[in-house]
Order: C-alpha cells, then sequence, then structure tokens
C-alpha cells in the first residue's frame, strides 16, 4: 500500500513539472516579438541609409554619364538638351535653356552633344536640334512639345510636369537672332538634293527601265 501511495506521490510531481515546462514558451514569447520589432526598425534604418538624398546636376555630360544620371533618378526631375554646336537654333535656344538652372533650382538641368551621340538620338527619337526631354523616376520621360521655345513656354513645361514653383528671375531671357551668312549652305543643298531624288527616283526609273520586248504571236 505504500509503495502506492509513493509511485502515486512520483506520478503526480512528474506531471506538474510537464506542465511547468509547457508554459515556458509562453513567457518568452514578448522578448521574441520585441527582437521582431527591432529588426523591422534596423530594416528601415538600413532603407533610409540606401536612399541617396537628391543631388542636382547641371552643365555638360557625355552619354555614360546621362545614362548614370538617368539610372539614379528616383523621385526627382532632371532636364536635358540635346544640342549641336553647328545648329543655329540651339545656339539660339541656349540663354533660354540656361535660365532654367536658375528658375527651378530643385531639377538638374544638363545638356548633351547630340553629333557626337548618334546612338542616343535614335533611343530618344530626336530627329531634330534642339530638343529638350525631361526625365523623371529612371523610367519616364517627356519632350518638350513644339517649336515655340519662349522661357515662358518652357517654364510652364517644366512646371507643369515638375509641379515645382519657378523663382522669379530678375531678367526674361530671350531668343538669340539667327546668324544670317552669304555663303552657300552646301549640307541643306545635299539634304534637298538627297530628299527629291529618293522621292522621285522610282517615277525616273520606271520611266526609263528597259521594257520587256514583245512576244511574237504566229
Amino acid at each position: 500500500m505504500k509503495c502506492w501511495i509513493l509511485l502515486i506521490f512520483l506520478q503526480s510531481l512528474l506531471m506538474t513539472s510537464c506542465f511547468a515546462d509547457s508554459e515556458s514558451p509562453i513567457q518568452v514569447s514578448a522578448p521574441q516579438e520585441a527582437e521582431i520589432e527591432i529588426n523591422k526598425e534596423n530594416r528601415n534604418e538600413t532603407q533610409m541609409e540606401e536612399k541617396k538624398p537628391f543631388q542636382r546636376v547641371t552643365g555638360q555630360v557625355t552619354d555614360l554619364q546621362l545614362k548614370s544620371l538617368i539610372e539614379e533618378l528616383h523621385d526627382s526631375f532632371m532636364l536635358v538638351k540635346f544640342y549641336s554646336t553647328w545648329c543655329p537654333w540651339s545656339v539660339q535656344y541656349a540663354p533660354i535653356y540656361e535660365s532654367m538652372i536658375e528658375t527651378f533650382p530643385n531639377v538638374s538641368v544638363v545638356e548633351l552633344d547630340a553629333s557626337k551621340y548618334p546612338s542616343l538620338n535614335w533611343k530618344y527619337s530626336v530627329s531634330a536640334l534642339p530638343r529638350t526631354i525631361l526625365f523623371f523616376n529612371s523610367t519616364h520621360h517627356v519632350r518638350f512639345p513644339g517649336s515655340d521655345r519662349s522661357y515662358e513656354k518652357v517654364r510652364d513645361f517644366v512646371q507643369e510636369k515638375t509641379k515645382e514653383n519657378p523663382v522669379a528671375i530678375k531678367t526674361i531671357p530671350q531668343l538669340l537672332p539667327l546668324e544670317e551668312s552669304a555663303d552657300t549652305d552646301w549640307m541643306l543643298v545635299f539634304s534637298c538634293f538627297f530628299v527629291i531624288s529618293t522621292r522621285f527616283l522610282p517615277f525616273i526609273w520606271n520611266l526609263f527601265k528597259p521594257k520587256p520586248p514583245r512576244a511574237h504571236q504566229e
């Protein structure tokens, strides 16, 4: 009888220890949740450190520099002018475009010599110079429409797309007068001849191409 009492006593002790062990994970769950919260805060801090602050860029760029700047655009804007030194309209537009640096201090304003990088002309459909394109979020871009490149038109275009308030400048720039030259523009002459010849060449060829001999019927 005493043995049975001793066995029951030992069994009750074992059951009590089991219940105590089963409650132990619930008691340590709070520190685990705290560790998860700390990990979330650390990840947020890391993401904030990885996000680079806005660094404004102005001036002349190369094709590789432009590609790198576009890839680094996240929540910022960059205005790009495709131009050429031999283009009189690019020279005429220069003071208007350069004034955007002062008008929009939160927008990068760069320019690229399109005659040196023809692959970019094809990529961004630059068929006429000068061409102004606004890049944003590294994946989107919009072209300045029309041929009226006055200060007001360009300013309103940038303001509409970026939602940035323009800074009032002291002197409103004007388009420079086009330079007139008495010399013959042989490039223009050749271009006109090329366009005309390619348009009418099939018609001329059909006129003068030899006709096949007619078959004689017996």
